[in-house]
């Protein structure tokens, strides 16, 4: 008999997808989103100078300048980029219902997997030495 689980892998820049970047920048309060993408880009020396050019290239454009400073955040960091940071970003930044949903959303990707597709999955983090951000496993 084969054993069901439920099982979440979540790896760095999976659901950085501009669709999922425009979700959660719909949701950000204009009041939060500068503050988010300063959190972001914290080790980025540029950050200020990108947030102006954000600005300055979408004038009177509040919702395409949320999403520009996600998906600019997202180009900068490459790889480093992870939805656990935009996460803990949103938190920080007194977003925590967006975060919230945010956090549901990638959650929502779990899937019903059985134990030998675990194994795979564990054998590629291992081969890769990629760390997921988020892995949960449980019977089902």
């Amino acid at each position: 008999m084969t054993q069901n689980f439920n099982v979440c892998f979540i790896y760095p820049g999976d659901h950085l997808t501009e669709a999922f970047l425009q979700s959660v920048s719909d949701k950000v309060p204009k009041d939060c989103w500068k503050r988010v993408f300063r959190l972001l880009m914290k080790t980025h020396k540029d950050a200020e100078n990108l947030l102006q050019d954000i600005e300055s290239n979408n004038p009177r454009d509040l919702r395409e300048q949320k999403f520009q400073a996600l998906l600019k955040w997202r180009n900068c960091m490459g790889d480093e980029a992870s939805a656990a940071d935009l996460d803990l970003a949103l938190r920080e930044s007194d977003c925590r219902h967006v975060a919230d949903k945010h956090t549901k959303l990638m959650l929502e990707t779990e899937r019903n997997v059985d134990k030998g597709t675990i194994t795979h999955l564990l054998n590629l983090k291992f081969k890769y030495r990629s760390t997921p951000d988020i892995f949960c496993c449980h019977n089902m």
